[in-house]
């Protein structure tokens, strides 16, 4: 029955229809929000984002051309919205950056008013290019959404309101979501190249570790083994230079700061410790379940656990997680293969 369902879905009428389908669902919402930047935000540029819906009509025989105009419009509102709100993701992690440059232990110190740094030790690099490269991250998700021809969820993360503007007020889960969508992709082809990738995100994050086990079993042993070393590597400062203890001391007091937040938006289902844990023999489900498409799925989902059962899960998470389920479901080929081809793997 799933497997009808897929087939059709590989349909050239089928993939045109969701195409016009997913330009009409990109202006339904897209409307409402840029009438709100120009009447409540002051930005009429905003409404100038709305001509990329006809053109796409009229350019739909050439699906690129119309994601592409899809993904100019979403750019233009996400600009729109620079300015009118503010988050601190990036402004922490900049400061944390000057620590750790400056001989210190970017775990032991606290800003804005008492705000630990949570992430990986490579997040002190990658997030020094601020906004602009949360920014142009979003370009890059779009563009691999377009290429494996995901048009609604194309759509949702280039209209959806909260997917517009957090890339633009200094939240951190895009360069970091296109990193861990273009590993996830390519596993398929190039095992080593994916766990290589997915290891860096890690260290940018270590919410992307809810894919480590899963892609391991799916990649095979030496692409593990690679992305192994390549982990190490990443938090080779945590492990001999600040100290485990300082960073998980850190990350426990930024789930206590956003507990405390009760005004911060948050989609998390309960504190619930003990049901965070299942997620590790969920990973290992993926054992069961050998094909690309079970291995994206079941790592969101030890994802949803593990942070749905937290204190309280911001809505960027939701924004780091949508491309990578929707690619997953709209994807036009899973490679059922698990990664043996060491030879190909680059």
């Amino acid at each position: 029955m799933w497997h009808l369902l897929y087939r059709l879905r590989e349909l050239p009428s089928i993939r045109h229809r969701l195409l016009v389908g997913a330009i009409v669902l990109w202006t339904l919402i897209a409307t409402p929000v840029a009438i709100f930047l120009m009447t409540t935000g002051g930005r009429p540029l905003a409404l100038s984002a709305l001509a990329a819906a006809p053109l796409a009509l009229l350019a739909r025989g050439r699906p690129i051309v119309s994601a592409g105009l899809l993904v100019a419009g979403g750019t233009i509102l996400r600009l729109s919205f620079v300015g009118l709100f503010s988050s601190d993701p990036i402004e922490v992690s900049q400061s944390a950056a000057y620590v750790a440059f400056s001989g210190g232990d970017p775990y032991a110190a606290r800003y804005l008013d008492g705000i630990p740094y949570p992430y990986g030790p490579v997040g002190l690099v990658s997030y020094l290019g601020g906004i602009p490269v949360e920014l142009i991250a979003t370009i890059g998700i779009s563009a691999v959404l377009a290429a494996h021809q995901a048009w609604i969820s194309l759509a949702l993360f280039n209209a959806w309101p909260q997917f517009l503007y957090m890339p633009v007020i200094g939240n951190n889960d895009f360069s970091v979501g296109f990193i861990t969508l273009l590993a996830l992709v390519l596993l398929r082809s190039r095992p080593l190249v994916g766990m290589s990738l997915l290891a860096l995100a890690i260290g940018i994050k270590p919410y992307a570790a809810a894919w480590a086990i899963p892609a391991g079993l799916f990649g095979g042993l030496l692409p593990s083994l690679v992305g192994l070393a390549v982990l190490i590597l990443c938090w080779t400062p945590v492990l001999f230079l600040w100290g485990l203890p300082s960073f998980f001391r850190a990350t426990t007091e930024a789930e206590q700061v956003r507990a405390s937040l009760a005004q911060v938006p948050s989609w998390s289902f309960a504190d619930l410790p003990f049901v965070r844990w299942l997620a590790v023999p969920l990973a290992f489900a993926a054992a069961f379940m050998r094909s690309w498409r079970a291995m994206v799925l079941i790592g969101a989902a030890v994802f949803i656990v593990f942070l749905g059962f937290a204190p309280r899960a911001p809505q960027p998470y939701l924004a780091f997680l949508l491309p990578i389920v929707g690619l997953a479901v709209e994807s036009l080929r899973d490679n059922s293969q698990v990664g043996r081809r060491v030879a190909e793997s680059g």
